[in-house]
C-alpha cells in the first residue's frame, strides 16, 4: 500500500478551485477568496510541485473578482502556508537537512515521461484517449480555463527529471471535464 501525495492534496486543490469560481456570484467575494487562497497553500504545502496551478486560481480569481487587491489578498496563504515547513525547518536548526532533502528530490533518476504515459494508458486508455481529445478540443475552442489547469503542469511534467505515473492524478478533473466537454458538443 502506498500513501501518494499527490491523491491528498487533489481534495485541498478542487475546494481551492471551487471557492475561486463562487467568488464570482457571491457577496462574501473576500471570504470565498480567502478560502481559496488558504485551500491552495494546503495544496502546496503538501506538495510544493503544484505551483504550476497558480495561473490557473490567479486567473479564476481574477476573472471572478475583478479587482487586483483581491488577487493579492489570495497570495497571503498561498504564500505564507507553505513556508511553514522551511520555518519550521530554521526553528530546529535543520535548515541544511531540509535544503539537502530538496536537492535530493530534484536530482532523482528520470522514469522517461514516455514510460508513465504508457503505464496511464495501460490504466485506463478510454479516459486518455477521451482526455486527450477533449484537451485539443478546449484548444480549438479557446477553453482557457481547461487548457491552463493541464498545459501548465504537462510541460512541467515534461521537464523535470523524476516522474511517476501516479503524477497524473491532479490532472485526472480536468481530463474528465475536458472529455465531457467534448462527448456533450460532439
Amino acid at each position: 500500500i502506498r500513501i501518494l501525495l499527490d491523491s491528498i492534496l487533489l481534495p485541498f486543490l478542487l475546494t481551492s478551485i471551487l471557492f475561486a469560481i463562487y467568488a464570482k456570484d457571491s457577496k462574501n467575494k473576500k471570504f470565498l477568496v480567502m478560502l481559496s487562497g488558504i485551500f491552495f497553500g494546503i495544496t502546496l504545502f503538501t506538495k510544493e510541485t503544484m505551483f504550476v496551478m497558480i495561473p490557473l486560481l490567479a486567473v479564476l480569481i481574477y476573472q471572478n473578482a475583478k479587482n487586483p487587491r483581491m488577487l493579492a489578498m489570495w497570495f497571503i496563504p498561498v504564500i505564507l502556508i507553505p513556508l511553514i515547513w522551511p520555518l519550521q525547518s530554521i526553528q530546529n536548526n535543520q535548515f541544511h537537512i531540509w535544503i539537502g532533502d530538496i536537492l535530493y528530490q530534484v536530482h532523482r533518476q528520470n522514469s522517461n515521461f514516455g514510460n508513465i504515459l504508457t503505464t496511464f494508458y495501460k490504466f485506463d486508455p478510454l479516459l486518455l484517449a477521451l482526455g486527450i481529445a477533449g484537451i485539443v478540443y478546449a484548444a480549438v475552442k479557446k477553453d482557457w480555463i481547461i487548457l491552463l489547469w493541464f498545459i501548465p503542469f504537462l510541460v512541467f511534467l515534461v521537464s523535470i527529471g523524476y516522474v511517476q505515473y501516479f503524477y497524473w492524478i491532479p490532472v485526472l478533473p480536468v481530463l474528465c471535464i475536458a472529455a465531457a466537454k467534448f462527448i456533450i458538443d460532439l
